[in-house]
């Protein structure tokens, strides 16, 4: 099997029974430690960011910290700002999960300039979505609604669908934030983030962090 396969099924596989979780991690965790020992770091980074989203996916935090921080390193080996960037978002969701919300904002802000700075529109739309959940949670709805519809904009144009795993949180947050705004200020500061371009939806996530931080 190809190695994209390999990797693609097993992210499938993360919308699926815990059950299917543990079989995802298994596997990886077996396919990585197979590579280690033949010199194929862009295989064994991008195993092992899949083998942090599996144990994270878990609850199994300190696996996950492991696996990211290894991924994170043997990117940076390379220079594979691809590899490394999910790493960091990965590293994002995970302080995030325990509820460090400055650590998992100055991360998700990395991996966001990473991304777009090496046109990588895919991991542009996931970083904007990040930010604007973390949005949310400092209870900054019209920042998080731009940011969402932003996101939203480029993941219409690349046809690039949410992970089935991501897609109750991101319910959530988005029901959260039209209910906080309500309809018509919700749907105003959706269509202005919406009618962004990606450099100035990257820039607006900068200054609106930047702004709400001299807030608080």
């Amino acid at each position: 099997m190809k190695r994209i396969g390999w990797f693609g099924a097993t992210k499938v596989a993360f919308g699926l029974k815990r059950a299917i979780h543990r079989l995802a991690r298994d596997m990886i965790a077996g396919f990585v430690d197979l590579l280690r020992p033949l010199g194929m770091p862009i295989n064994v980074s991008e195993g092992l960011n899949v083998l942090g989203a599996a144990h994270l996916a878990l609850g199994n935090e300190a696996a996950a910290a492991e696996a990211l921080a290894a991924a994170k390193a043997e990117a940076e080996s390379i220079s594979n700002p691809w590899l490394g960037a999910q790493a960091i978002y990965l590293l994002g969701e995970l302080a995030r999960r325990r509820g460090g919300l400055d650590e998992a904002e100055g991360l998700h802000h990395d991996a966001l300039a990473m991304r777009a700075s090496r046109g990588l529109r895919p991991g542009v739309a996931e970083s904007l979505e990040a930010l604007a959940a973390l949005a949310v949670q400092h209870d900054s709805y019209a920042e998080a609604a731009r940011l969402f519809g932003a996101a939203s904009t480029l993941r219409d144009q690349m046809g690039l669908a949410r992970w089935p795993v991501q897609m109750a949180s991101y319910d959530s947050d988005v029901n959260d934030t039209r209910k906080a705004l309500g309809e018509d200020a919700f749907a105003a500061a959706w269509a202005e983030g919406a009618a962004l371009t990606v450099d100035a939806a990257v820039a607006y996530a900068g200054r609106a962090h930047g702004e709400r931080r001299r807030r608080e």
